[in-house]
Formats: C-alpha cells, structure tokens, sequence
C-alpha cells in the first residue's frame, strides 16, 4: 500500500522534536495518528453499536447539542474584560485597543460574541479551537479570524519551530502556514500538550449507543410501540402466499392504519419475537444516556432536561457549581492563551502588567434577596460604598456622597476604643482629633471591679455610687481632659448623679455593663472638657484683646 513508504520514513525520521505533528518539507505525512484518523474518518467513526460517529452525527443527540450550545452561549455571553494591575488591585483599561475587538467586533465580518461562540463549538466538538490574529505593520492585533479546526493543524517546520497549517480561506488544494505567535490555539486535554483530543472520537461509544436508542425509539413509535411479530398458520403456506399476506398486514396496521382492529382466518395467530419497551426500560437507559453526556461536558443534568433530582433547595449549589467545575476551566484556557499571544511582555524585560479576564459576576448571583443581603452586609462593614453597590447592580453613581464608607465601631480595636471621640463629635471632613493616650485595658479593668462592687450592695444610691466610683471616674476626667488645669468637679458630680439612677437597673453580664459604663464616661467628659476648656481659652482671648 502507498503509505507504507510514508511509515517508514517516520521510523527512520530521528531529528524531529515531535512525532505527533506534521514536518514540512519531509516529503509527505510523518504522522502515524494522522494515518489513521484518515483511515478512520476522524478516529470516532468505529464503536460497537455500528453507529458512523462525526461532528454532525453527535451534535444530532439532543444532549451534546444542548450541551455545547449551554457552554458556548454562557461563555459568548460573559464580558471578556481588559485590566491593568497596580499596587492596590487591578482597574479596567478602558483605553486598551483590544478591548473593542474582545466586547464589540472581532472582525469586520464577526461580533465579538459570535467568536467566543464558534470558538467554544469548535473545542467542544474537535477538541481544539483556533483564532488567526491580523496584526497592523507595527505588530498590533487588528482582526480576529476563526479558522476551522476541521482544515487547520499544528505543523512543525523544518527548522523545528511550531506553526500551523490551515486550508481554510484557500482555495482548493491550497493551503497557508500562519506563525505560531500569529494563532490563537485553545485546546482540550492532550496528550502532547498541543494537539487537544477530541471529545466526540474518546466518547464514540457513549454517542453511538445514544443514536442506537434514539433510532431504535423512532422505529418502536413508527412500528405502534409494538415490537417484531410473526404470523403463523396451520400448514405450509406458498412464498407468494406469504409475501401478500405480510403486505396486508403491513397495510393494515402500520403508519397511518395503527390501532385498527385486525381479523385472522383460516387459524391464522400472532406470536411477539422481544420484549416491549417497559421491559427493556428503555426510558431508563435513555436516561442514563443523556446523563453520562452531561456528565461528559460537566453541565448539570437540569440544564439538559433532566429534572429528577433538581429542587429548590440546590438549584442554587448547582448554579454555582456549573461556574466553578464547567465554565471556569474553559475560561482559563482561552485567558492564559489571550494573554501569551495578544499582550507580549514588555520591551523591557518586565512581564505586561496588563490581564484579560472573564467578568462573572453576573453568574455568581443569586437570586434578588440574596443579592440584597450580599450588598447589605458589604455596605454594613464598611467594603462597600453606595456608589459601589450601584456599580454592581448597573445604575448610576449619586455624586461623591457616594463614595462614603462607613465603619463599624462595635469592630474596633479594643486597645484604641477611648483614643479617639465618638465620630459624632468629630468635626466632618477632618482629621479625627487625637486625645492623650488612655490605657482601656487599666480602666475596664477597674470598672469591672467597681460596677461588681455596686452590684453586691442592697442599696444602690448616690452615696454608695460615688463612695466607689468617683475616684475612677476623676481619673478619666484627668486623662481625656486636654488641659490639665481643668477643673472636672462639676462634670464628675454630673456623671456619677446620672449613674446612680442607671446603677439600679444593672442586671446580666457585668463585662458588658463596665464596657457601656466606661465608654459613656469617656465620651461625656470628653465632650464637657473640650468645652469648657474651649470657653475658658476664648475668654482669656477676649481679655488679653481687651
């Protein structure tokens, strides 16, 4: 046979880096696979149920349709975005000249959305994916072309620098070599790291069976659900006897004449050869079928119609799901290879700061409650701004009051709590002012103890209160106070009065109760000592002036 020779000098050929891939200028095909995959019709044409397997006989099956429309509209669906990276993060680069080409228009003839789907039908279905990139004179991409996998192959050239080698667009007979830095090549598991295997030819045997059921059911329907009979009759009966009396039959009681009622002379009966579709469970093997397929391309079985063990409870889990096992691996193979070819490092050394990622944020939702408290809780805690959750949900920003992100003070630092005054009495769009060092640990300590004291004696009243609190609480006048001249008297006597009436309701936690003790101790003398401090400077102003 002709290629025998082509055989032979594949064996003889031992300076090529990859026998996988074709080498030009060798004088003919060196690849083994590639023989085969000739002979074989794609290497997924041979499988036990005799059924001819090829891209348009698995995108017949309802599954593998579904399954590859699901993934390629999810994917063509998804924002591909463009950022650079900075010290605090990465922001969108909206002035990047790709960015026109991956969201809107990847060729004068392509939408960006119709590459990213013809891009997923090819790796889905071959295996592997390829984009011709046209680049301007000064080496910029300018276009985005799918070439057809079926007419595109890695090649390897004499030099032993990868390439491809395409007919697509060529005339017949022709074909055209495109650099490897010029072609976008996303490819499923490999087994060489180039050439990605395709998922029709290793599920050959799962598809065949699936197109056996599907015409078996389409022939059990055409035939009423009845499977094969015979008719017998006492005797022997003449082959032209035979042939009329099987044609009436046929005439009687198939396509349109189904389900009319048949009558048998001359002890003529009707024997059944198989069992009928409930005993071959051939919903359930159907079932099965279109399960391992969507199992196969890693879809959940409820996007592919099988509804048997979805619910209310992990629809949610299995949306997420989806994201996680199905889309984002697929989206990393077209991210790294986008950005190895489309953003070349820096003609400096450094590596390009600048990334392409697929935005899923839209996907990772929930539904309109669980969106609201996500947004909610980010807005409590301070990592969300309004302007932020009006960002996510699509409207517009509300001006820079927007941008205001609130704190969380019951999160504080405990060792900072007494450091600062409350914000309320801070003044708005300064910074806060400072107070002299307090030690929090030193004080909540003693008025714990102090607030226990109280809390053991049966009478709670002025006395008692200012008996064990008014040293304490002439200790912290002195420390929040800014000026040490300051006489805090009059505010600790003001204080310690208020307290008395809260002393008498103190129940629970004791811990608790120092805490809110402490605080409303700090934050009323600190207000009171910065104002009457304030007061006496402006009237020794107003004397010195005088």
């Amino acid at each position: 046979m002709k290629f025998l020779p082509w055989i032979t000098r594949a064996v003889q050929k031992k300076n090529e880096k990859r026998d996988m891939l074709e080498v030009q200028g060798a004088g003919g095909l060196t690849n083994l696979s590639s023989i085969w995959n000739f002979l074989d019709g794609g290497g997924s044409r041979f499988n036990e149920s005799g059924e001819t397997i090829n891209d348009y006989a698995a995108a017949s099956i309802s599954t593998v349709f579904c399954c590859v429309r699901i993934l390629s509209d999810s994917v063509a669906s998804l924002p591909c975005q463009i950022f650079r990276l900075n010290p605090t993060g990465k922001e969108l680069d909206v002035d990047n000249w790709l960015l026109h080409l991956l969201t809107v228009e990847s060729n004068p003839d392509t939408s960006a959305y119709s590459l990213f789907e013809t891009l997923l039908v090819h790796l889905l279905l071959r295996g592997n994916g390829y984009i011709q990139v046209e680049r301007n004179m000064a080496g910029e991409p300018m276009a985005l072309w799918n070439l057809d996998p079926r007419k595109t192959e890695p090649v390897r050239l004499v030099n032993g620098q990868l390439a491809y080698k395409t007919s697509d667009g060529e005339t017949a007979g022709h074909t055209r070599i495109v650099a490897a830095k010029d072609m976008l090549h996303v490819h499923q598991f490999s087994w060489d790291g180039i050439v990605g295997q395709s998922p029709i030819a290793m599920l050959r045997q799962t598809l065949g069976l699936a197109i056996s059921q599907q015409k078996f059911s389409a022939r059990s329907v055409a035939n009423n659900s009845v499977p094969a009979l015979v008719l017998t009759v006492p005797g022997k009966m003449k082959a032209e006897d035979k042939t009329k009396a099987r044609t009436d039959w046929e005439e009687m009681n198939l396509g349109a004449n189904q389900r009319r009622v048949s009558i048998l002379d001359g002890g003529m009966g009707v024997e059944t050869l198989g069992l009928s579709n409930d005993d071959q469970e051939l919903l359930a093997s159907r079932a099965f079928s279109r399960q391992e397929i969507a199992a196969a391309f890693r879809v959940p079985p409820n996007m592919v119609g099988d509804m048997t063990r979805l619910s209310n409870s992990n629809h949610e889990q299995q949306s997420l799901s989806f994201v996680t096992d199905s889309l984002t691996p697929i989206l990393k193979r077209i991210e790294v290879e986008f950005k190895r070819k489309l953003l070349p490092p820096a003609p400096n050394g450094k590596p390009n700061t600048t990334v392409i990622m697929f935005d899923l944020r839209e996907r990772l939702r929930g539904d309109f409650q669980s969106t609201m408290n996500a947004f909610g809780t980010g807005r409590q805690w301070g990592f969300y701004s309004v302007n932020d959750v009006r960002r996510e949900l699509g409207e517009d920003t509300i001006g820079p009051e927007g941008d205001v992100y609130l704190t969380p003070v019951n999160m504080v630092n405990s060792d900072k709590t007494l450091e600062t005054p409350p914000v309320q009495t801070q003044p708005v769009d300064n910074n806060p002012v400072q107070d002299q060092p307090i030690r929090t640990a030193h004080f909540l300590s003693i008025t714990r103890d102090a607030v226990g004291r109280v809390c053991k004696r049966d009478k709670r009243d002025l006395g008692t209160v200012c008996q064990i609190f008014e040293p304490l609480v002439t200790a912290i006048a002195g420390a929040v106070a800014p000026d040490t001249t300051w006489d805090s008297s009059r505010a600790v006597a003001a204080f310690l009065t208020k307290l008395s009436d809260r002393a008498v309701t103190w129940t629970g936690d004791m811990d608790v109760i120092a805490a809110d003790e402490l605080r409303r101790a700090t934050k009323a003398l600190t207000l009171v000592a910065y104002r009457d401090t304030a007061e006496q400077r402006a009237l020794k102003a107003l004397e010195t002036t005088a």
